[in-house]
């Protein structure tokens, strides 16, 4: 079994507030910026993430003795191994390590980490020993107040997707209980968007769409478009395993009928139609005093 030397970070006191509030006192206007392959780290989420890269490894511990604080970016193409600012999606999220579990070896570091809040990068600044760019902040926009009618909505859109993704944990292995009483016990609607999406099944370009959307309610609506093809696909799958088993087993009930059919004529000495037909041939082969090889041939027949 692999061991793995765990460190844990001690977050200060401005780390244990509500998940994917901002830690106090941030006045820097640059990070080292995590390249992610095949995943995107939503604000307001906390995720697992394997670092492998020896110059990710090296930003890890740089930050781990710092403050903490890296930008999460995707990579536009996962199969790139040395990525360049081009490779990099501009918006990503700013997060915070919480724990490192490090290899003995030294060259895999397992992190969780805190998606804080949506960053969009602007200029980078330096490409060796890894990658750190200047960034501002980019926060999502929610109905602005008075605006009774965007606010009922956001609350339809937060209800639809909630439902939707209800549906979804019934159908899809890969979904608990506990992540669906998360899902609808948030009452902040981001919130609740981001962690639909950290949790439901895509492909990267999607998932970074959802992140780029700046109206929470166009996230929300994306999210309904995915989740409602994802439960049809789910639905539809389930009722052709239905359908096929249902089949089988109709197949081996009449089989099996027609087992017992025969077993019950043989013990009344009755004989179907097919049977008595075959034995009256048997019977005028064997009175028409046939050579033996067309005799043979005949009983095959």
């Amino acid at each position: 079994m692999e061991r793995f030397d765990v460190i844990h970070t001690q977050p200060g006191p401005e780390a244990e507030g509500q998940r994917g509030e901002r830690p106090k006192g941030i006045v820097r206007e640059e990070l080292p910026v995590l390249p992610l392959r095949n995943t995107v780290v939503f604000p307001q989420t906390v995720v697992p993430i394997i670092v492998q890269r020896p110059r990710s490894v090296r930003l890890v511990d740089d930050a781990v003795v710092s403050d903490r604080l890296i930008a999460l970016v995707a990579l536009r193409n996962p199969e790139v191994e040395d990525p360049t600012p081009d490779d990099l999606y501009r918006v990503g999220t700013l997060g915070v390590i919480h724990r490192l579990a490090r290899t003995p070896d030294g060259t895999t570091l397992h992190l969780i980490i805190q998606g804080m809040e949506r960053i969009r990068l602007t200029e980078f600044i330096q490409t060796d020993p890894y990658l750190r760019a200047r960034f501002t902040a980019a926060p999502e926009v929610l109905p602005e107040p008075g605006d009774e009618r965007s606010a009922i909505e956001l609350e339809a859109l937060v209800r639809s997707t909630g439902e939707l993704f209800q549906r979804l944990v019934g159908l899809a292995p890969y979904l608990s209980e506990e992540i669906l009483s998360s899902v609808l016990s948030t009452e902040d609607p981001k919130q609740l968007a981001y962690m639909v999406a950290t949790s439901t099944r895509m492909d990267l370009p999607t998932r970074q769409e959802i992140l780029e959307l700046d109206q929470v309610a166009d996230k929300l609506r994306r999210l309904i478009q995915v989740l409602t093809r994802e439960v049809d696909v789910l639905e539809l799958g389930k009722k052709i395993q239905s359908d096929a088993q249902s089949g089988i087993q109709e197949v081996q009930r009449e089989y099996f009928l027609r087992e017992q059919l025969k077993a019950i004529q043989r013990e009344l000495g009755e004989e179907d139609e097919h049977a008595a037909e075959v034995r009256a041939l048997r019977e005028k082969i064997e009175a028409a005093n046939m050579p033996e090889e067309a005799k043979r041939e005949a009983l095959r027949e």
